[in-house]
């Protein structure tokens, strides 16, 4: 039996806003902090509702360094070529794109955020086995994946389903907690640094060589330091210019830590699979998940 835990809804933030207007969607959404004993390792509780009837059509997502549980209480998410994703899955992408899209059904998503680093906590699984592979929850977390997906759906008000799913991630994180204490300062720096502080550096700084910093980085972690770098940089520049309209390519590349805009094409071309350009375009149509931060 999981125990009660308390929300405390004062010290957490949540919004409710429709968004889609100019497409004449009517989208509802809210999200919220976790208590303190999950802050470490989540960023944000959010969901998401449509009415039947409503078409959503999101961005194509890219690689980046989080991860994302997904519960579909409504119509699951569809891919690109017409199947349905799991009604409980993790997006965790670090190579590969995603296209997705929300038939008319009506969609009541409830979301988890993780940190960067935190899923390992979380799932009976070692995070490379499920790196790009939108992997059901169901096989990660046994039954208390099913045990949150129901909890979730007996619930309407949003509040309630954060209380709820808090209790849930708490039983997991004592049952699956992987402590390393070294990769989790390694992931501090170079998400602090915005992926621009070399490697060797962080190694000096922690005290080890490179080498084993690198594996047990790619251990915990799922990818390589170097990697991880790279996606934190190309991450927060993205959401920079999603969540900044009007902001210029070539100043927010240069910001971000790249030579110059070619340099930031050079590699968008290179993780996304397509120029900047046409993927900001893009998102301007459409629904996205890139949000700014919230308050603590």
């Amino acid at each position: 039996m999981l125990e009660l835990l308390a929300v405390d809804v004062k010290g957490s933030m949540e919004k409710m806003h429709a968004e889609g207007v100019a497409r004449g969607e009517r989208m509802e959404m809210a999200e919220q902090s976790p208590t303190h004993a999950l802050r470490p390792f989540v960023d944000r509780f959010w969901s998401m509702r449509t009415a039947p009837g409503e078409a959503v059509t999101f961005a194509e997502l890219l690689p980046g360094t989080g991860a994302e549980l997904m519960v579909h209480l409504g119509i699951p998410l569809q891919r690109a070529d017409g199947a349905s994703l799991p009604a409980s899955h993790l997006l965790c992408l670090r190579e590969s794109t995603l296209r997705t899209a929300a038939g008319a059904g009506g969609l009541d998503m409830f979301c988890v955020r993780f940190r960067a680093g935190a899923l390992r906590h979380f799932i009976d699984a070692e995070v490379g086995d499920v790196v790009d592979a939108n992997a059901s929850f169901d096989d990660l977390a046994g039954p208390l994946s099913r045990v949150l997906r129901e909890g979730l759906a007996q619930r309407y008000a949003f509040v309630d389903r954060v209380a709820f799913a808090e209790r849930v991630l708490q039983e997991l994180r004592a049952r699956f907690v992987r402590p390393d204490v070294l990769v989790d300062r390694a992931l501090h720096r170079i998400y602090a640094s915005g992926g621009e502080l070399r490697i060797g550096a962080v190694a000096r700084e922690l005290g080890v060589v490179p080498r084993h910093l690198a594996r047990r980085f790619q251990a915990t972690a799922g990818v390589s330091p170097k990697r991880f770098a790279r996606l934190v940089r190309f991450s927060k520049t993205v959401r920079a210019l999603i969540l900044e309209r009007g902001h210029d390519i070539g100043r927010a590349a240069v910001e971000h830590g790249y030579f110059d805009q070619a340099h930031f094409t050079h590699e968008f071309v290179a993780l996304a699979r397509q120029p900047p350009g046409a993927f900001l375009r893009a998102v301007t149509n459409r629904s996205h998940f890139y949000k700014p931060s919230l308050a603590r």
